[in-house]
């Protein structure tokens, strides 16, 4: 999403200070500070306008008085999973075993923020991962809209490259998600 969203026109806050590699390829545009959120988000003042990307389990630490919008990417914890068994694996690191106790923290971690954000009012738009990548059009087109509508949603679509979704399973969302379809 962060490429479609790039591609789209949206400024990106990221400091590139975790580069391009055989596990993504196009990069990660992340944000060292977004990492330590929980303890220092003085940061986010001078985000206006621009896009950062935030792991559910910090989402919850953004101020609740900053008006902001969330795009949540929804996919598979399996898969989720699954690509960081085989990104440790790369880096002759040890996955660790997939755990159910682990995957129902995540969902009622999952569950209480969308939640705490529908409190909120945060405009919040889920996307299904798989939706984003097998047909982007339309995934780009909604993004465009609820980003406010003056951006490219061709060209978000066109940035996708199928061939990286590399951890696919036939499974349906577990993450505290529900199909967007």
């Amino acid at each position: 999403m962060m490429q479609m969203l790039a591609a789209a026109g949206v400024p990106i806050l990221s400091d590139g200070a975790r580069v391009p590699d055989e596990d993504n390829p196009q990069g990660y545009f992340e944000l060292q500070a977004a990492k330590s959120i929980a303890t220092d988000a003085s940061w986010l003042a001078e985000a206006s306008g621009q896009a950062v990307k935030i792991v559910v389990p910090l989402l919850r630490h953004v101020p609740p008085n900053l008006p902001c919008r969330v795009i949540w990417m929804q996919r598979s914890l399996d898969e989720v999973l699954s690509s960081q068994s085989a990104m440790l694996a790369r880096s002759g690191g040890e996955a660790p075993p997939h755990d159910p106790v682990l995957r129902s923290a995540f969902d009622r971690q999952s569950q209480s923020l969308r939640s705490e954000l529908a409190r909120r009012q945060t405009p919040t738009l889920f996307v299904a991962f798989r939706d984003a990548v097998e047909d982007p059009g339309p995934v780009a087109t909604r993004a465009c809209e609820f980003l406010g509508g003056a951006l490219d949603p061709q060209a978000a679509a066109s940035i996708v490259d199928p061939r990286l979704y590399r951890q696919r399973l036939d499974t349906k969302p577990t993450f505290g998600e529900q199909p967007t379809r």
